[in-house]
């Protein structure tokens, strides 16, 4: 999808107004075309969403209302090939990263951090944590299970994780492409995605992991936490890997 701003015209428009009236910001008439109200409506959304209000309908907005982003229309991205992540990844099976590279890169498309050094960062990062480049839950080691006992019970009583005993550590191991850790990490990361709205939902965080859309914001707002420093709204939810 192009940039959507005041003047634009077409399907992708209306898509836009569809969206923003079931989020409850009334664009006015859905008639294909960005005038004032859609405008104001976005305005309304960004400013609600915690965005840039600018009134323009970029990556980030798009992304966030839901609306498909085309990873091509980001300048830097289409180089990035998996011929090319491949050869950063040479112990790496190819299918994985042919089936992973588009949600990686989608990940970095929400929060727009498309630039070249930001994109490398987050390579990097994948091949030190998960170089199978595919999101993956933490396994049993002598670093987070006792001899004989059960798996992570080492995570357990942790404090630093937030963790409050069995079975926290099984249930707060780390998933994804970065490996965050415990119930700490899940419930105050999560919650700045949302997610923590009821403790039924944390309760549900071990498998929620499991759905691409989880792990590659995870995976974004990881990588927008390290490189900004934006712990307010960055890292992720349920430590990524869902």
């Amino acid at each position: 999808m192009a940039v959507l701003k005041r003047g634009s015209q077409g399907a992708d428009v209306q898509k836009l107004q569809e969206k923003l009236l079931a989020r409850g910001f009334n664009p006015g008439q859905i008639d294909s075309s960005f005038g004032p109200g859609t405008e104001a409506a976005v305005l309304a959304f960004q400013r609600s969403a915690g965005l840039h209000p600018d009134g323009i309908v970029g990556p980030a907005t798009a992304t966030a209302l839901g609306l498909d982003v085309a990873v091509e229309a980001v300048p830097v991205l289409p180089a990035v090939t998996v011929d090319v992540v491949s050869q950063m990844f040479p112990f790496t099976t190819v299918g994985n990263i042919r089936a992973n590279l588009p949600t990686v890169l989608g990940a970095l498309v929400e929060p727009q951090l498309t630039g070249k050094k930001m994109i490398l960062m987050a390579l990097a990062t994948i091949r030190a944590e998960t170089e199978s480049f595919r999101p993956i839950s933490e396994g049993p080691s002598r670093f987070n299970t006792s001899p004989g006992g059960p798996d992570f019970d080492l995570y357990d009583h942790r404090q630093d994780l937030g963790n409050l005993g069995p079975p926290d550590g099984a249930n707060f191991r780390g998933r994804g492409f970065i490996q965050l850790t415990g119930r700490s990490n899940y419930q105050v990361h999560g919650k700045l995605l949302a997610w923590a709205t009821s403790w039924w939902i944390i309760r549900s965080w071990p498998t929620i992991p499991r759905s691409p859309r989880g792990c590659w914001r995870a995976f974004s707002r990881a990588t927008s936490c390290r490189s900004r420093t934006l712990c307010c709204r960055a890292i992720c939810a349920p430590p990524a890997g869902w």
